[in-house]
């Protein structure tokens, strides 16, 4: 004879299913004061690039802030400027030089 107080009631271990699948869920579960921070933003650099137009390729571009400039953010800006173009109205219409702001990392 199969002794009874061992064997589990099937309405006792499908009522335990729910609140298992509960207690996994809400331990898994990020906090809502992390979901809701904001991801730390970057320090970057403000670098203003003075360039010459020609035709519509920035050239004998140079970095035109008041204020020093840390080498490597200047570097990277006038790297960035190099690789820039404008359309032929804008070019036109600019007169031959730009000065573009750019926020270097």
């Amino acid at each position: 004879m199969v002794d009874k107080s061992l064997t589990p009631n099937v309405g006792e271990t499908l009522m335990l299913l729910p609140m298992l699948a509960l207690m996994v869920a809400t331990t898994s579960m990020p906090k809502v004061a992390d979901l809701t921070k904001a991801p730390e933003a970057e320090a970057v650099t403000v670098v203003y690039v003075g360039c010459s137009i020609r035709q519509t390729v920035l050239s004998d571009c140079k970095v035109v802030n008041q204020d020093p400039v840390e080498p490597g953010a200047a570097a990277m800006a006038l790297k960035l400027a190099s690789g820039m173009s404008v359309s032929q109205a804008l070019a036109d219409k600019l007169g031959g030089h730009i000065v573009v702001k750019l926020n270097v990392k």
